[in-house]
């Protein structure tokens, strides 16, 4: 089943570079052809993966700022750290 949580840690992943935007891209495509959406969040859910669908599109893409978006949509708040690099 596909839930807001599957999503967001998806997304995240992408945000960590822990995969590549085809990764994610190719991953929204099938989880809307598989379909199984988490009862009673199936609009927010095709809208998010809508837009995960085509962010490898050059008219749409994905800027940290629509990644930001997409997690609030799924009700978390991003926080930065940054760490020095020795």
């Amino acid at each position: 089943m596909i839930t807001k949580q599957s999503i967001a840690m998806r997304l995240l992943a992408y945000m960590k570079h822990e995969i590549n935007l085809s990764q994610l891209v190719n991953w929204a495509e099938n989880a809307i052809l598989v379909g199984g959406f988490e009862p009673g969040s199936e609009t927010e859910i095709r809208k998010v993966l809508g837009k995960l669908g085509l962010a490898d599109v050059n008219n749409f893409g994905l800027l940290w700022e629509d990644c930001e978006q997409l997690m609030a949509q799924l009700g978390y708040k991003v926080k930065v750290e940054a760490a020095l690099v020795a």
